[in-house]
Parts: structure tokens; C-alpha cells; sequence
């Protein structure tokens, strides 16, 4: 079984206050401990009169380990200090530029792509074409696109800013890309 993630910080400063994140992270620690043990559950269900429950079981595994997946990645691609373009790899520049044209258009459309989002924004690579794709998903389940890689998440469920933000879905985005790995995004592609 996959190890739980420990956060390496408590909170980040002029990003998400300790409340927010200890908050959040409770939530994260609910989906990583149903993925350790619904699969037992589900193991061997064929050999039970209670096949009827599998379908309930199995999609609520898939909705607990994408909400997994979704938020190690979240938690684990923010630095604590504010970060820099200039963190961002030669190559990862280049396929943004392919993909979209520009850096500019790039981050305008995140931000707006991302303001619209109930759930996660996603940005993903088709590994077959080379071309990075935006992408949301209201539930944590839904949203992926098949084949392709997951190279960033902003989790914009109200849960994951509203301790410090309110409603201003715009400010929790500006401060999320300012305080993003760029360096680890673009290790990912």
C-alpha cells in the first residue's frame, strides 16, 4: 500500500494559513485511509451473497484514491517561498509555448479555466502528441483524460481555500502560482 503523505510544512506564508492547511490535510487523510481499506472489502466480494454492494465499494475506492492522488500532488508541488518562472525548465517553457502559444496565455487561460472549477484543475500532457492540456473536474474521480499524464492540480473545492479566501477564487490562484515548484511541475512532463 502506498505510504501516507506527510506535509512538510505547517502553513505557507502569504498562501494558506496553518488553519487552512491542517484543516484541508484532514480531508486528505479520510481519502488515503479508505484506500487502505476498501480494498479489503472489495477483495473476494465474487465469493459473498453481497455482490451487489461492489459497485458502491469500487467507485467510492476510485473517488478515495484519485482525492489521494489529486492531493499528494497538490500538497507536494508548493514551496513555503515564493517561486519564480525562472524555476521553470527550458523544456517545460518550450511545450508550454507549443501547447499554448505563449507563457502569457498560458497562466490567463489557467486562471480562467481554474475559476470556473467546483472540484480540481488539471493540467495534463498527451504523452503520444507532446501537447499540454487544461483540464477540470468537479468530482475527484472525473475529469482525467484517458492516457494522459497528470502534471499539476490546484484543488479549487471550497474546502482548500476558504479559510483564508472567502470566495476570491482569483487570489487563492494568483498566490497558488506564485508559490508553485515549478521546478517539480516540470519534472513531471
Amino acid at each position: 500500500m502506498s505510504p501516507k503523505y506527510t506535509l512538510t510544512y505547517t502553513e505557507i506564508p502569504g498562501f494558506l494559513s496553518q488553519i487552512q492547511l491542517s484543516e484541508h490535510y484532514k480531508l486528505y487523510e479520510g481519502y488515503y485511509n479508505q484506500t487502505q481499506t476498501i480494498p479489503a472489502l472489495i477483495n473476494g466480494i465474487s465469493q459473498t451473497p453481497a455482490v451487489s454492494n461492489v459497485r458502491g465499494m469500487q467507485k467510492t475506492l476510485q473517488y478515495a484514491l484519485s482525492g489521494r492522488e489529486l492531493h499528494e500532488l497538490y500538497f507536494a508541488s508548493m514551496k513555503t517561498e515564493a517561486s519564480s518562472v525562472d524555476d521553470v525548465s527550458a523544456e517545460f517553457k518550450a511545450l508550454v509555448e507549443t501547447s499554448f502559444g505563449s507563457w502569457d496565455v498560458f497562466v490567463s487561460d489557467l486562471k480562467a479555466i481554474a475559476k470556473t472549477c467546483r472540484g480540481w484543475y488539471r493540467l495534463e500532457l498527451d504523452p503520444k502528441n507532446r501537447v499540454l492540456y487544461h483540464n477540470v473536474g468537479d468530482f475527484h474521480d472525473e475529469g482525467s483524460t484517458a492516457g494522459f499524464a497528470l502534471v499539476g492540480a490546484l484543488d479549487m473545492y471550497d474546502h482548500a481555500y476558504f479559510f483564508d479566501y472567502q470566495t476570491n477564487k482569483g487570489e487563492y490562484i494568483e498566490q497558488w502560482l506564485k508559490h508553485l515548484d515549478w521546478s517539480m511541475i516540470s519534472a513531471r512532463i
